[in-house]
């Protein structure tokens, strides 16, 4: 069978005509991924505020996109204002959770009575409802700071915890069938080493003798 007659051109003059080709399809998978959510994002604004207009939906129920941005632009200073600490809280939270999460995870990971002690536990007060719990925290320590990063520490507390443990024992046996691999190799790399070292040692005899 016949082939097709070649053309003369080499790899790289290939990979040049078929480089617009590629650039142009990453260049709309890109513009794809960004206009798509962008697109979704502008019909349900849009969609909300038809729905509260000619629904004439009172404000308090649920008011418009526009009259939301409105607030936004008039007390701005206010929301400055508030986003700061909020900001600052959040973040002290989320890394006190991150350090006592990683610790427990860890102490979870490499001891089974931990484990068996524990995991359950995590997992029961992952399923309650935060929200439900926010009266007690500030029934204990008021309505200040603190009980707005305690309650951002219990919030990410759990998660931190039980996807920390369950990436570290997948983890585990991976990174035990590495070491074992590494260990073989380093074996094998030395008894190559034994090996040709005797060689060349029974060869300068040899060449010795003759």
């Amino acid at each position: 069978m016949a082939g097709f007659p070649s053309t003369g051109m080499g790899t790289e003059t290939g990979a040049i005509i078929a480089g617009p080709g590629v650039s142009r399809d990453a260049s709309l998978t890109r513009l794809r991924s960004v206009g798509l959510p962008l697109g979704l994002a502008a019909i349900v604004l849009a969609g909300w505020q038809l729905a509260v207009t000619l629904g004439h939906i009172p404000p308090v129920i649920l008011p418009s996109p526009l009259s939301i941005g409105k607030y936004i632009c008039e007390r701005y200073d206010i929301l400055l204002t508030h986003a700061v600490p909020t900001t600052l809280e959040s973040a002290a939270g989320f890394a006190i959770a991150t350090l006592l999460g990683i610790a427990l995870a860890i102490l979870i990971t490499y001891s089974e009575i931990a484990r068996e002690a524990l995991y359950p536990n995590l997992v029961f007060f992952q399923l309650i409802p935060k929200i439900a719990l926010a009266p007690l925290f500030i029934i204990w320590l008021g309505i200040g700071s603190q009980s707005r990063i305690a309650f951002a520490v219990f919030i990410a507390f759990f998660p931190v915890v039980i996807n920390t443990a369950m990436g570290l024992a997948a983890a585990i046996p991976a990174v035990v069938a590495y070491n074992k691999i590494t260990v073989d190799l380093g074996r094998f790399a030395g008894r190559m080493q034994g090996l040709i070292g005797r060689s060349g040692g029974l060869l300068a005899r040899a060449g010795a003798e003759a």
